[in-house]
């Protein structure tokens, strides 16, 4: 968020966990932030109703949206059993979450904005959307990757495309990030193993992948639409 303003935006922050929308709000005033946060809001992307009466909000107060960035993952109660527990309604649960909640943002928010000014919506996917998982790097460790986690991110990288000709002529653009794996504390054999791959870094810390975000967003990348961006440092090859 911090990135994003530096770099002179105007930002909306919506998220489904209250508590994430207080931090979000001190952390805007603790850095004097606040003049350049238009609005921030409690959204689950799930909820048609609450995203069309955000949509109808922005509308009303004249507020246009050149760009939308959805990193949400919102996730049914039975993610991250293993492949033989999995049942079907759990799997698609979490796929009618995960990709319909994107699903939801992308209609709502693209309309929206082909009636104005047109722009950029950019989804968050993974490595495992078009790749298959090392199973390797994660033995020994309670970690996976869970069969729903990676359909669903093949899901989301195909919705850009759908959705980049869909609305083809209308000034909106999809495109998808594909991240590696990003460092979080995990154990220690399991980075080793992961980091096996690498060509370079390694596992990405959130700060590798700001730049990528800020130019699809922007004017440089308005020839860039229905792509995939695979930011891994290699680690796919």
């Amino acid at each position: 968020m911090r990135y994003l303003v530096e770099k002179g935006n105007n930002i909306i922050v919506f998220d489904s966990d209250p508590k994430k929308i207080t931090e979000a709000n001190d952390f805007f005033e603790r850095n004097g932030l606040v003049d350049k946060v238009k609005l921030t809001s409690v959204l689950d992307i799930r909820d048609v109703k609450k995203i069309s009466d955000l949509i109808q909000y922005l509308s009303d107060n004249g507020l246009i949206l050149s760009s939308v960035i959805i990193t949400s993952y919102p996730r049914s109660a039975a993610y991250g059993v293993d492949f033989e527990s999995v049942s079907a309604e759990d799997f698609c649960e979490h796929l009618a979450s995960h990709v319909g909640g994107y699903f939801n943002c992308c209609r709502a928010f693209a309309n929206y904005m082909a009636g104005t000014m047109g722009g950029s919506i950019v989804l968050f996917s993974s490595i495992y959307g078009s790749n298959s998982p090392r199973f390797e790097i994660y033995e020994g460790t309670a970690m996976t990757v869970p069969v729903e986690y990676a359909v669903s991110k093949a899901g989301i990288e195909h919705l850009a495309r759908y959705c980049a000709r869909y609305f083809s002529g209308k000034r909106v653009r999809f495109n998808s990030i594909a991240p590696g794996g990003v460092f979080d504390n995990q154990p220690q054999s399991f980075v080793e193993r992961y980091n096996f791959h690498k060509t370079g870094k390694g596992m990405l810390s959130p700060e590798d992948l700001f730049e990528t975000v800020f130019f699809l967003i922007s004017n440089g990348s308005s020839m860039i639409n229905g792509q995939n961006i695979i930011v891994d440092d290699g680690w796919t090859l």
